[in-house]
């Protein structure tokens, strides 16, 4: 049985970040697929991609375009610095964003055959009530539309 299209997308997604090689990320298992942006390795840095509430976008006579959105969700200790590893939070906002932007010959999810079109929403640069709780958390959202055939 194949994967849900939602989770293929998480994956892709995670295999695009990880290929980004960011600073202070150790390796791909510091980018973590999960229901809910929760850091139990709370000493490291790390990347935390969650699904949030697709939307119907369009329909054609035989398929629906479906908007699937990935928080993208980045995650470090701050001990409430106001300067320290702020700039590597925001190179890894840009990168990311980046990688995301469709280009003319490029799609970042191609492994995903539904997938029509990406792009990136910000959110967040820091969470400021993370930033209370001695965390740098800024936010990014994958929003990722599919054109997918109608029925079961």
């Amino acid at each position: 049985m194949a994967d849900a299209i939602l989770l293929q997308i998480l994956n892709a997604v995670q295999t695009v970040i990880a290929g980004l090689l960011l600073d202070g990320i150790g390796s791909a298992a510091d980018i973590k697929v999960r229901k809910i942006p929760l850091n139990r390795d709370a000493l490291k840095p790390g990347i935390f991609l969650t699904p949030l509430p697709e939307k119907i976008e369009g329909v054609t006579n035989t398929r629906d375009d479906i908007a699937y959105s990935v928080l993208v969700t980045m995650c470090q200790i701050s001990n409430e610095d106001l300067t320290s590893d702020f700039g590597r939070l925001l190179l890894w906002r840009e990168s990311i964003r980046k990688a995301f932007r469709d280009k003319p010959g490029y799609q970042p999810l191609a492994a995903v055959a539904e997938v029509h079109s990406v792009a990136v929403e910000p959110r967040a640069v820091v969470d400021a009530e993370a930033f209370r709780n001695q965390y740098d958390v800024s936010l990014l959202v994958v929003k990722v539309t599919t054109r997918e055939q109608r029925g079961v």
